[in-house]
């Protein structure tokens, strides 16, 4: 999962829907709340960029504003699913995110909840569109 962590309750909150049967490893959802005190951040997120199947970013304009995850998350997010098969999966938080505009590279994939939409919205309106 990848999120800016100003977007931690967003994270809270999605964390418990987000299921994936074709994960290789399926006792293995790594966030970096994972992390213990000491670990070293940069080795620990870049050595689960490497083991992911599925590479799940919460989109909103503190993902966007993020260097780290533009230079590192989603560079090898994206270099992995060109090479490899790694899915990526958007998850837009906040309306007027576009992502043709707003992030190209990932327009080419489905985001959820769907197209033009956002989950506050999808949860403001009961789960329905």
């Amino acid at each position: 999962m990848s999120y800016s962590h100003n977007n931690a309750a967003w994270f809270d909150r999605l964390r418990p829907v987000l299921k994936f049967d074709r994960c290789k490893d399926k006792d293995f959802a790594w966030n970096d709340q994972e992390m213990k005190a000491g670990d070293r951040w940069d080795k620990e997120i870049r050595k689960a960029l490497e083991r992911m199947d599925v590479f799940v970013c919460l989109i909103s304009f503190e993902f966007l504003a993020s260097g780290y995850i533009k230079d590192v998350e989603l560079k090898r997010a994206l270099a992995r699913a060109k090479k490899e098969g790694v899915e990526i999966v958007p998850i837009v938080i906040y309306p007027d995110i576009d992502l043709a505009e707003e992030c190209a590279t990932l327009n080419d994939f489905n985001p959820l909840p769907a197209w033009g939409k956002c989950w506050r919205d999808y949860e403001k309106d009961g789960g329905h569109f």
